[in-house]
């Protein structure tokens, strides 16, 4: 079985200029440098550099964003927002980090403890559910 070590070796990268229309899933480390049309799934960390920017959710085991999400962020381990991020969404992790300047619109769970974030994470998938049934009827 092959092992990913996920702060070692970038195992995706979507480069500065480059243009994704689709989800990228990915077995460990991400890195985003251009534009990504769909969500973000991996098994390992993604950083989302300064120029990068995503229309989708986000999901790693730490999360880096320097660049602009739209749409939700799920990290077990951490969010850390440098200053020239703009998120969009919804942020649920056990540690976030936020320094000056960030633009940061909408919802937090921030919990500290493996139990509390799993809560905070069923939450979270259960408002989804009813405001994706809430939108049918609109």
């Amino acid at each position: 079985m092959k092992r990913y070590i996920d702060d070692v070796a970038v195992n995706t990268i979507v480069g500065e200029g480059s243009f994704v229309a689709g989800n990228v899933n990915s077995m460990g480390f991400t890195k985003i440098d251009g534009d990504v049309k769909g969500n973000i799934v991996s098994k390992g960390r993604v950083t989302i550099s300064q120029n990068a920017r995503v229309k989708g959710n986000v999901r790693g085991t730490a999360v880096i964003v320097g660049g602009i999400v739209n749409g939700d962020i799920i990290a077990p381990e951490s969010v850390h927002l440098s200053s020239t991020a703009v998120v969009l969404g919804t942020i649920v992790t056990k540690h976030l980090i936020m320094e000056e300047g960030v633009l940061f619109s909408g919802f937090c769970y921030a919990v500290n403890n493996a139990a509390g974030f799993e809560d905070a994470e069923s939450s979270y998938k259960n408002k989804r559910v009813v405001e994706s049934a809430a939108s049918r009827y609109r």
